[in-house]
């Protein structure tokens, strides 16, 4: 996840290409049509500079794995203009790794099992 302006992106990559997965909450009830909640967050980032790639759910679920692999480095292609190996020798790639990496420290006695934390949901407004 990565925050942009008032969102927070499902996965951002070199070049500004943003790519959200879209699961059913995206969509209208009993439809493919965007709510427009999700359009307005598109066309936000749009304005932004950002080219963004849709995952839709429908789309996703019923391929393979290798399908859905096809599926979206052609998406990605398509948005960034160029293939998956220039993206990844992209200028910006190794400072965004960088950027990601976490370290976890562990106090003394802290292996023991914890009971499953509630994680708070960010919302864009």
């Amino acid at each position: 996840e990565e925050p942009v302006g008032p969102y927070v992106l499902d996965f951002a990559l070199p070049g500004r290409v943003a790519i959200e997965v879209n699961g059913y909450k995206h969509y209208y009830a009993f439809s493919q049509r965007l709510n427009a909640k999700s359009v307005l967050k598109v066309r936000i980032l749009e304005a932004m500079g950002w080219k963004v790639v849709s995952l839709p759910h429908f789309e996703w679920l019923p391929r393979t794995q290798d399908e859905r692999l096809i599926f979206l480095a052609k998406q990605i292609e398509e948005a960034a203009g160029c293939t998956i190996q220039e993206l990844r020798r992209h200028p910006a790639l190794p400072g965004m790794l960088q950027e990601k990496k976490i370290v976890v420290k562990r106090k003394r006695g802290a292996n023991k099992p914890q009971a499953p934390r509630k994680l708070g949901v960010s919302r864009g407004v």
